[in-house]
């Protein structure tokens, strides 16, 4: 709890299921009972075994294949299964326990066998409380490394795009980010000889891993030699910081975690800070020398506004020529191109090698890693460069059906990395007028949880200042969080179609860590936003201190996505982030908690009914604004949360007249739905007018018709 105090809330529990994105499976529910567990427990087990087989018999002879197809497997079928349960709080997965304690061994390797074997006496009597006198200050010495990756300029690389062409581009320019988060993470791996056992968490730019004390050398070359290989393909754009601090033996008690998790955040913020120096005397030659062709419109990139020797001439969907670099031209095809097609991805791992700046292919090349997309199993892969040449192939099943190529010379892992990968075939344009329903307009989304850095610090907190954090538990609440927001708001999204053709409405610039950037038809979006933060609740068992919050702008088709991105983040940041406790959604320049918007959407709906009724008054909508106006003006005037005034007998003298009438004229129906608004109006005496008035705009925008583009 984020005060400390223990908060009563009923105990849920996860299904003992394999991981899929399946509603029984993600959502905790009641425990089963012990006929039940027992059997679950079987099939968990079959599932492992025949994962362990696979990996004997296929991958003998790469350890670096078997060990990471085997992280898989428990992924798989441990994810639910808590680490202990007689004597524990059952809160930490079998994975997370396994992986982290794998982690731990990895770092204390390079250790003497009866150093470690000291240490662990130590340990363990600090565990029973029966320490002896020299323990304390052997606990004190480091243990392990802590290491944190971020990788700057994100939002700016994606957003900041004119509107040439976006639709084609955004979600491969997005679906990039991810590619490279993970390509620069296995090469600092790989440079330290570590495992992926060692990572604790990564993406969205983001990455956290366990490594040995030695690793400290090691890390100032690699972050230089990741920073020259961005600036050669990214400029300035982008930027690696790595940040990292020691935890001693006693960092990894309960409760101690956090404290090494916060001096490892403040490290990589300063590191953040004084980019590039590690660069040396390298700094100037790189940085500051003009670029060649300086200034020449014909090396100007029409999509990213950025000057490269290899933009060239294109044509667009309405037949204008344009310029654009090889990196943005990546980002539509292959990628963008792809990835709706596609099951799966394979990712060929090898020695990083060198290329010229040009694709975003080049730019994971020069990190190891290779991609071939994976549509149909019974073909052979194709490397999208065929002149690397992998070691061995991780392959990304994009959602539970999974994909296996067939016939691969190459040691194969296969892991689920849920994404978001069916996105609307249309451009921009197209997609904010296809429902044909209220104005022709595009809602843009952004959602994220509250106080996740606060969650992460103080949510393992109890009376008394104990806390119950450790690194398995913080491990767990990491791949939880990205299991929702990669994983289950993938289905969500998928889920909102073309009602006739079955086509995909909704849009996913970015769906992953704890949040999302998501664009729709505007008609679509605040249904969306509020099932998200809906589900996102029940996911998190109704928990008080986790929830998310979201703003929502309209745009057209032609608007600048980097504009949009910037309209929809102010609308939750300086709305919905502004509402005290948060929890909160902003829209129609206002924001409420879930809840009460929840009313909103109510009335909306009602006013709808309402306004498809025959003889229904056309006055009402532009009625409910106008009080609602009248009371904003008084409010905004006297400073004051209830206010009275003239918009009440108003309100209630013009609706019961449009009642009046719909019952003379024998409406029956539109009169008593009439009847009942001036009754909840009159419930509360007229205090939710304002609700009541964006509401009106809500239904209005809906019924207006769809090629009234003037307003």
């Amino acid at each position: 709890a984020l005060d400390g105090q223990e908060k009563a809330a009923p105990a849920h529990y996860l299904p003992l299921e394999e991981l899929a994105l399946e509603e029984g499976t993600l959502f905790a529910d009641d425990a089963w009972n012990e006929e039940k567990q027992r059997e679950a427990y079987a099939r968990l087990v079959e599932t492992l075994d025949g994962e362990a087989r696979r990996a004997r018999r296929d991958l003998a002879d790469s350890p670096e294949a078997y060990l990471e197809q085997m992280l898989a497997a428990l992924q798989r079928a441990t994810w639910c299964v808590p680490s202990a349960y007689y004597y524990s709080l059952p809160d930490v997965s079998l994975y997370d326990h396994s992986r982290m304690t794998a982690a731990l061994a990895v770092c204390l390797s390079e250790q003497e066998p009866a150093q470690i074997s000291e240490m662990l006496g130590v340990v363990r009597r600090d565990f029973l409380k029966k320490s002896e006198k020299d323990d304390a200050e052997k606990l004190s010495a480091p243990a392990a490394l802590l290491v944190g990756g971020d990788i700057s300029g994100i939002q700016d690389f994606i957003y900041t795009i004119s509107s040439k062409e976006a639709a084609k581009s955004l979600r491969g320019r997005s679906f990039y980010l991810q590619l490279l988060t993970e390509a620069v993470l296995r090469f600092v791996l790989r440079g330290l000889g570590l495992p992926t056992t060692n990572v604790i968490y990564s993406g969205g730019g983001h990455f956290y891993f366990l490594a040995p004390l030695s690793a400290a050398e090691k890390l100032a070359e690699l972050q230089a030699n990741v920073t020259r290989k961005l600036l050669k393909h990214h400029g300035t754009g982008l930027y690696l910081a790595l940040g990292f601090t020691e935890v001693p033996y006693a960092g990894f008690r309960k409760g101690q975690f956090p404290k090494y998790w916060g001096e490892m955040h403040q490290k990589l913020s300063r590191a953040k800070q004084k980019r590039y120096t590690e660069l040396g005397p390298e700094l100037y030659d790189r940085l500051f020398v003009p670029e060649k062709h300086g200034g020449n419109q014909d090396h100007l990139c029409a999509v990213c506004g950025q000057e490269r020797e290899d933009a060239h001439k294109a044509t667009d969907t309405e037949e204008e020529e344009y310029r654009v670099c090889a990196l943005c031209e990546s980002f539509a095809d292959p990628l963008g191109k792809h990835l709706p097609l596609s099951r799966g991805l394979a990712l060929g791992l090898g020695e990083p090698r060198e290329r010229q700046p040009g694709s975003a292919l080049d730019a994971l090349a020069e990190f190891g890693v290779a991609l071939a997309f994976i549509k149909d199993e019974s073909a052979p892969l194709e490397w999208l460069l065929p002149d690397f040449k992998p070691e061995r192939v991780v392959l990304w099943a994009f959602d539970d059906s999974g994909a296996d190529p067939r016939g691969l010379a190459l040691p194969l892992v296969k892991q689920q990395r849920y994404t978001v990968n069916r996105v609307p075939e249309m451009t921009f344009d197209e997609l904010a007028k296809v429902l044909k329903e209220g104005i022709p307009r595009l809602g843009v989304l952004r959602m994220d949880v509250d106080n996740l850095g606060m969650v992460f610090r103080k949510g393992f907190d109890r009376p008394k200042d104990e806390s119950i954090a450790t690194l398995a538990r913080v491990s767990t609440l990491s791949f939880q969080m990205s299991l929702f927001f990669e994983g289950w708001v993938k289905r969500i999204t998928e889920q909102i179609t073309e009602q006739k053709a079955g086509k995909p409405l909704i849009y996913s610039v970015y769906a992953g860590g704890d949040d999302v950037f998501l664009i729709g038809p505007w008609s679509r979006m605040p249904g969306l936003a509020r099932q998200i933060a809906a589900d996102f609740k029940r996911y998190t068992g109704g928990n008080p201190d986790l929830h998310l919050s979201g703003g929502m702008t309209f745009i057209h088709g032609k608007y600048p996505v980097y504009q949009a991105a910037r309209d929809a983040g102010r609308a939750l940041d300086d709305l919905a982030k502004r509402m005290e406790g948060k929890d909160a959604f902003a829209f129609l320049d206002h924001a409420w908690k879930w809840d009460a918007f929840d009313g909103v959407a109510e009335k909306q709906e009602r006013l709808v009914k309402i306004m498809k009724m025959d003889g229904a008054p056309k006055s009402m909508l532009q009625l409910l604004q106008r009080l609602a106006e009248q009371e904003a003006k008084k409010r905004q005037r006297h400073g004051e949360k209830r206010v009275w005034g003239p918009w009440m007998w108003i309100g209630d003298y013009q609706l019961t007249r449009m009642e009046e009438k719909a019952s003379r004229e024998k409406k029956d129906e539109l009169a008593v739905e009439l009847q009942g608004i001036v009754k909840a109006l009159r419930k509360n005496l007229y205090e939710d007018i304002h609700d009541w008035g964006k509401a009106a705009r809500w239904a209005q925008l809906v019924m207006r018709k769809s090629n009234d583009e003037n307003n």
